[in-house]
């Protein structure tokens, strides 16, 4: 699936589209290119990316990604650090902050961050699994299996919510799926959405 995604962004970038659209487009590209592990490609297409926008916000996160490919966490945390202040986002700030000092091997600042992460984002199981690897690393077992199982309850909601959108592809008529699926998103703090299911419920439910 990364690969087609990668395949899709590149088809893409490939027609003759509007600025603005061709520079999102070539910020997917190099996000595309980490999560599928090419290290070449991701310096390469960042390299050209720098020389177009310059050493943007946006741009020196993704530096970050690619020196935690490259396996340098030390010049990830550095550039890390000369972004953090900056960030929109202070949990999603901590939460890279925190998987670098993961990397690092400095599990307690680690434990520091990413206990600042999930405390504004409770629902992200990648700041839970995180955080539960860096308090084994410290030999907290108790805490270490508490923030595991979290994000293990976490992502089976998750993977429920796939399955009951596939489902309810098929049964348009069924109401119990979209109660189903308000409930999943409900448990897992997405009150919009949850919101918009139980209105096609009910909806359903007065035919």
């Amino acid at each position: 699936r990364d690969a087609e995604c990668l395949d899709a962004v590149r088809q893409a970038l490939a027609r003759n589209l509007p600025d603005d659209v061709v520079r999102e487009l070539k910020h997917r590209l190099v996000e595309q290119l980490i999560v599928c592990g090419d290290a070449e490609g991701t310096r390469r297409e960042l390299e050209a990316l720098t020389q177009t926008e310059g050493e943007t916000f946006r741009v020196r996160l993704l530096q970050v990604d690619q020196y935690r490919l490259e396996g340098l966490p030390e010049k990830a945390l550095e550039v890390m650090e000369q972004v953090f202040r900056e960030a929109r986002d202070p949990a999603e700030a901590c939460f890279n902050r925190g998987v670098i000092y993961h990397d690092l091997g400095r599990y307690a600042e680690a434990v520091r961050d990413l206990e600042r992460a999930v405390a504004a984002q409770p629902m992200n199981s990648s700041a839970h699994f995180k955080l539960s690897e860096a308090y084994r690393a410290l030999e907290r077992q108790d805490s270490a299996a508490r923030h595991r199982a979290i994000a293990d309850g976490i992502n089976a909601k998750q993977l429920q919510i796939a399955t009951l959108q596939k489902q309810i592809s098929r049964d348009h008529a069924d109401a119990a799926i979209p109660r189903q699926l308000a409930k999943l998103y409900r448990e897992l703090g997405s009150e919009e959405a949850a919101n918009a299911w139980e209105k096609r419920a009910e909806s359903l439910e007065r035919k």
